[in-house]
């Protein structure tokens, strides 16, 4: 006959059955200091979570740091663009000019010099990439458009006229020299989005 101590475990009400149960695990615990085993796979499970936390830091300041440069790229190749659209419409305005010298229109050119003159500074100071070549050729424009300007309001002051082949000649090789700045600059947005 089997003894009335050792009843089964179907045998027993749930609550009996839930006390002993948690009792046998209490004294398990102390037995092979599980409650230490815990502690240190707290503490494992903490500095995991720790690490991947500081991974995740990690990872977003890259992510804001490639942002901030990208912006930064992206505003650079708006001030480059805007150069090269500027020298663009330079150019024509130095086509316009020579056109005015043949007709003669002196009186509307002066204001067109100065127009070009300022627009030219603007590029010179704005542009992010310019050489120091390349800055020189703009402020040799300048310097060209300011002495014809001159020669020009001399001649609506009264004096002799200038030729316009001769003046011509001139904002010839003015043109000459922005459109290598222009070519210079296509070349290098060209050569930053490959």
């Amino acid at each position: 006959m089997p003894e009335e101590n050792a009843t089964s475990s179907a045998d027993l009400p749930l609550g009996d059955f839930v006390k002993r149960t948690f009792d046998s695990l209490l004294v398990a615990a102390r037995i092979y200091q599980l409650g230490d085993i815990a502690s240190i796979f707290g503490l494992v499970v903490t500095i995991f979570g720790f690490l991947f936390t500081l991974v995740g830091v990690w990872k977003s300041k890259s992510a804001a740091e490639a942002a901030e440069l990208a912006a930064q790229n992206v505003e650079e190749e708006l001030r480059q663009m805007n150069a090269i659209q500027g020298l663009s419409l330079a150019i024509k305005s130095l086509e316009e000019i020579k056109a005015l010298h043949r007709l003669p229109a002196w009186t509307v050119l002066p204001s067109r010099y100065t127009s070009l003159k300022l627009d030219l500074i603007a590029i010179r100071g704005r542009a992010p990439n310019l050489t120091e070549s390349q800055k020189a050729s703009i402020q040799g424009v300048i310097t060209q458009l300011s002495t014809i300007e001159g020669q020009v309001e001399s001649k609506l002051a009264g004096s002799d006229a200038p030729g316009a082949a001769q003046l011509n000649e001139v904002v010839s090789e003015q043109i000459e020299k922005i459109a290598v700045v222009l070519v210079e600059l296509q070349a290098e947005v060209e050569r930053i989005g490959q």
